[in-house]
């Protein structure tokens, strides 16, 4: 009676794991985890804020290209005043209060296209941030999907553990009634007492399993953590589309594929930048300058005024080779992200391959364990009533519950594999998030 009474004990914590806090708990879908994991997200919420560091950098660099105006002024008080003597009469040279007011307007004219480059670089770059925003998110769903996921087959997993512990314990008390009969033998009694005792430590396992998954998957939909149930099916939705349209979708769609481009077209500015310093650059200004007048002049009592205008010119004649290495610099950089971009091209075509044959196998899978666990089924329903004739033992009893139990777990894990498959078939072919606005 001990040993039956643990047992509940074990069945019906499980049974609270699995089932939880109906009234108190909230029930999520898919749908909402996706929702509030996106919304929760720390790195999702840096991605934005790197898109407005992006959108400042643009207008930092807009500036470069826009006329630039300054005023300057100053004060300066001597201790001493410069004179010089003629014969007997002393007469300073300067004054002791100074003051003087500058304003200076100047234009970049031409630098060689660097400001144009750095202006593209710019706005390359806030496609990169963009598109690296949409990078996370795509990864992020997949993540909550596959957590969803694995934390409903958890549930289901622990159900079926529920379940053959409880057919055991109705085993074992029929087995120890039909030997009060006298119509089975002790042997019958110790194999199910033997079987349901065997039944006890997976049923933890699982518990636990079910655990860990509700766990992970709240540390990527909240927070804190807080106490939830899901509700949902191992039901992947139906996906018409063919391998070679995915890869063609993967091309032109995968986040992380549109930002490689983006970073060559990024070396290619930072090469023309560089070669830009190659040529002169020319800055138009004008100077508008005031002083005051000296203390005992009789000439003027205001301030003298002047302006000055111009062209200022800079061209680096040789500067040891610096502006050649830099620029064989960037093309080697360029060469890379280009040979870069094209090995991760062959990996995402491969990825998707991949996952296409992960959603196949799955499903003919699924096909294959739905008549495994039909005919299962029917040889413990079998198995049953043979027993309950006298014409078969617990043993043969317990080993097509065994059977039935397995072909359930074999089936609800190919039901995952199919739904975390498309998954991650749609991930890497792009399509788990849309394409940032004006990229």
């Amino acid at each position: 009676m001990k040993h039956l009474f643990a047992i509940a004990v074990i069945v019906g914590l499980a049974g609270m794991a699995t089932r939880g806090d109906a009234v108190e708990s909230p029930l999520l879908s898919l749908d909402d985890c996706l929702r509030l994991g996106l919304e929760n997200s720390i790195p999702l919420a840096n991605a934005r804020r790197d898109i407005a560091i992006a959108e400042s950098g643009i207008r930092q660099t807009r500036a470069q290209a826009l006329p630039h105006l300054d005023l300057n002024s100053s004060y300066t008080r001597l201790d001493e005043v410069s004179t010089f003597d003629i014969g007997s009469e002393t007469i300073p040279t300067g004054q002791r209060d100074n003051y003087s007011a500058n304003t200076e307007l100047t234009q970049l004219l031409y630098n060689g296209g660097q400001i144009n480059a750095a202006l593209r670089a710019s706005r390359d770059i806030r496609n990169l941030t963009a598109w690296q925003k949409a990078t996370v998110e795509a990864d992020l769903r997949l993540q909550i999907s596959v957590g969803f996921y694995d934390l409903l087959f958890a549930q289901s997993a622990v159900a079926v553990a529920e379940e053959n512990v409880v057919q055991l314990r109705a085993l074992l008390n029929q087995a120890e009634t039909r030997w009060r009969m006298q119509v089975a033998s002790e042997f019958d009694v110790l194999t199910a007492r033997v079987r349901l005792a065997n039944a006890i430590p997976p049923l933890i396992a699982t518990s636990n399993r079910l655990q860990l998954a509700r766990i992970s998957l709240a540390n990527l939909v909240f927070p804190d953590a807080p106490d939830f149930q899901i509700a949902g099916e191992l039901r992947a939705p139906s996906e018409p589309r063919t391998l070679s349209e995915f890869l063609t979708l993967g091309a032109t769609r995968r986040p992380e594929l549109q930002q490689m481009r983006v970073q060559v077209h990024l070396r290619e500015e930072a090469l023309r930048a560089e070669r830009g310093s190659l040529y002169p650059e020319f800055k138009a200004f004008a100077n508008y300058n005031g002083n005051n007048p000296p203390q005992f002049s009789a000439a003027s009592a205001e301030w003298d005024w002047h302006w000055s205008a111009g062209v200022r010119a800079s061209w680096p004649i040789f500067d040891g080779g610096l502006s050649r290495a830099r620029i064989l610099e960037k093309s080697l950089e360029l060469e890379k992200t280009r040979s870069s971009l094209e090995d991760f091209q062959r990996s995402i075509a491969l990825e998707i391959r991949q996952a296409f044959l992960d959603l196949v196998r799955a499903r003919e899978t699924i096909t294959a364990e739905q008549e495994t666990q039909a005919l299962a089924d029917r040889a413990l329903a079998i198995a049953g009533n043979r027993y309950a004739e006298g014409l078969a033992t617990v043993l043969e009893v317990s080993e097509s519950n065994l059977a039935r139990n397995q072909a359930r777990l074999t089936l609800l894990n190919a039901q995952r594999e199919e739904c975390n498959a498309l998954a991650r078939l749609r991930h890497a072919a792009g399509l788990s998030v849309s394409p940032p606005e004006d990229s």
